[in-house]
């Protein structure tokens, strides 16, 4: 899949590459070509009035004047008519046929001057006292020539390197595909271990349940033991359909103006007497009048992961605070905790879904609800990390004012 889409997207790539470097070629070709045919008439033109003045002149003054343009001759109608001719002539004029052939291709032409292809001559029909000029265009014709070679060349070379380039490029463009596709294989995977575990319990204590040897208080266990695993499953899919919104919702997510300071301290208000009975405190330093657009229960679902996420991984005895300050044109809400110490890699990793850094104190948890805050930080056109030093783990969110 990933192959046909980066076919695709060179594919895309040179057809627009070849287009546009194909209507250039063919720009620059005429241009060029239409500038060396002016350039020649224009010398005709003169060899014409050269021409004009010169007949009408003495054989000394024709020689003089013919020497300024060379290489031309003209040609008449009439066959007792003169030939006049100046410099090499690449044609034979002593041919009658050649000549009567020469002079009509021109004279039949609808244009005043062109090429003639069969003799590679250029003429100029002029009021010459019934002559039609003529001369050489075999250096006119290979200049074009040389003119839309070098552009074609010059085009295949441009199309080349364009397409090296797409190949380049074209792995950084899929690169966000590719790791989108290897985080859903990842995702399934995590969910498919996730769920197979408390299926597995469910069914044992299912089938123990219906055993015919099962007491009373084995039948109560055996069901204990089902309610407590549904309400675990319940919890994981709730979160997975929660992460599935984020990610099909967060453009469309509806942000108003809301006192961050007052949702802060509301969303506090619950977790006071479960730290008190977790043996941990909490405590708040919260700057007045913090003012920022948003979603105040995704917000509030922030806040409640960071002090949940505290509240598990916190020293017995420890404080917890939670701070909310402005700064510049953004503000900062942390949450600091005491406890072990989270490494850079962990750290790293921590938001990602399915993550747990302890899995021995992961307390029932999946490992999604940092994977859920860093989805509604991002919604929010904010930031969410975490530091750790000294034994203080800090998990700050960074939003726009």
């Amino acid at each position: 899949m990933l192959n046909k889409l980066r076919a695709k997207f060179i594919l895309i790539i040179m057809i627009i590459s070849v287009t546009m470097i194909g209507a250039l070629v063919v720009l620059l070709g005429a241009n060029a070509s239409r500038s060396i045919g002016r350039e020649s008439l224009g010398h005709l033109s003169g060899r014409s009035i050269i021409f004009n003045m010169a007949t009408t002149m003495n054989p000394a003054l024709q020689e003089m004047y013919s020497r300024v343009y060379p290489s031309y001759f003209a040609l008449s109608s009439a066959e007792d008519a003169p030939v006049f001719s100046y410099g090499e002539v690449t044609v034979d004029l002593n041919d009658s046929a050649v000549r009567a052939d020469i002079y009509n291709s021109a004279a039949n032409s609808s244009k005043n001057d062109g090429i003639l292809g069969k003799y590679r001559l250029r003429f100029l029909k002029r009021e010459l006292s019934g002559y039609i000029i003529f001369s050489d265009a075999a250096d006119e014709l290979s200049a074009r020539t040389h003119v839309w070679l070098n552009s074609i060349l010059l085009g295949l070379a441009s199309i080349l390197i364009l397409f090296v380039i797409s190949l380049l490029v074209s792995k950084a463009a899929i690169r966000p595909a590719m790791d989108a596709l290897s985080q859903q294989k990842q995702f399934i995977a995590d969910v498919s271990h996730e769920l197979k575990t408390p299926v597995t319990v469910m069914l044992t204590n299912a089938e123990l349940l219906s055993s015919d040897g099962a007491d009373r208080a084995s039948q109560k266990q055996y069901s204990d033991n089902i309610l407590v695993t549904a309400k675990q499953m319940r919890t994981l899919v709730e979160q997975l359909l929660e992460l599935a919104r984020i990610d099909s919702s967060g453009a469309a997510l509806n942000l108003e103006p809301l006192d961050l300071s007052v949702l802060v301290s509301d969303t506090m208000l619950p977790f006071d007497p479960v730290f008190y009975e977790n043996g941990r405190s909490l405590s708040s330093d919260i700057e007045p009048g913090v003012v920022v657009k948003g979603s105040a229960e995704h917000l509030a679902q922030v806040l409640d992961i960071l002090l949940d996420n505290a509240l598990k991984y916190a020293d017995p005895g420890t404080e917890v605070t939670v701070r909310l300050k402005s700064a510049s044109r953004s503000c900062l809400l942390s949450v600091e905790s005491r406890g072990a110490e989270i490494g850079p890699e962990e750290r790293k990793n921590i938001f990602k879904r399915f993550y747990t850094a302890d899995k021995a104190r992961t307390s029932g948890s999946y490992g999604l609800g940092l994977a859920i805050a860093d989805g509604i930080v991002e919604m929010h056109h904010g930031k969410i990390w975490a530091e750790s030093e000294g034994g203080l783990n800090t998990f700050t969110v960074q939003l726009p004012l």
